[in-house]
């Protein structure tokens, strides 16, 4: 039985309780391994109305991309808005927001490793809309009131860059039942040594961009 009790995808509606079965099957069982059937039965839904809602199970992958990169783009708007919020601070607040919803990374990584799984065309996002990191814009800003708008634009991109791409990385690998059944009492994966590991390398950034 899938539990969507601790499930970030906001259950309103059937579209959306088959968005978050199907998000869950998919990070455990993998896209090949779960059937539209499998996914009916878990949300207890008929096979019927996965299809009207999404046609076949690799647009409903696709949904879900979509789904979970609004979903972390607005949960890092979010932080950024905090009173006083710090790069560090919002650094570590990053990382355990998207570890403790692994199964949006999970299945965004899947996706986007997987020639066989990416959409024909690019439809995920609108020409105007540029496709990067989610919620990049939004830790940018974080920095540039850090560091202030003297320092050049890209050395501040490159910033948000490189702190985004630790935070996923271990986000991600953290979430894999293989690091954890070889790594989980290593005292690295405690959340306490992430958050000094983390804010300690932001505030290394930071500070190598105000000299």
């Amino acid at each position: 039985m899938v539990n969507l009790n601790d499930s970030h995808i906001d259950i309103t509606d059937t579209k959306t309780k088959i968005l978050a079965v199907a998000n869950e099957l998919f990070a455990r069982q993998g896209f090949d391994g779960v059937s539209i059937r499998d996914i009916a039965q878990e949300a207890d839904v008929n096979v019927a109305s996965i299809n009207y809602h999404f046609k076949n199970k690799l647009n409903l992958l696709h949904s879900i991309f979509e789904y979970n990169y609004r979903w972390m783009e607005s949960g890092v708007e979010k932080l950024s808005h905090e009173e006083g919020i710090t790069t560090p601070e919002m650094t570590f607040k990053m990382f355990d927001m998207f570890q403790s919803n692994g199964t949006a990374l999970i299945n965004s990584f899947k996706m986007i490793l997987s020639d066989h799984l990416c959409p024909e065309d690019d439809n995920l996002h609108s020409e105007d809309e540029p496709f990067g990191p989610p919620g990049g814009k939004a830790l940018l800003e974080v920095i540039t009131r850090d560091v202030g708008e003297q320092v050049p634009y890209e050395d501040r991109e490159w910033a948000m860059r490189m702190l985004f791409a630790n935070i996923i990385h271990f986000a991600t690998f953290m979430n894999t039942n293989y690091l954890k059944s070889k790594c989980g009492d290593e005292k690295w994966m405690e959340i306490k040594q992430k958050e000094k590991s983390f804010k300690k390398l932001a505030s290394a950034i930071i500070n190598s961009l105000k000299n």
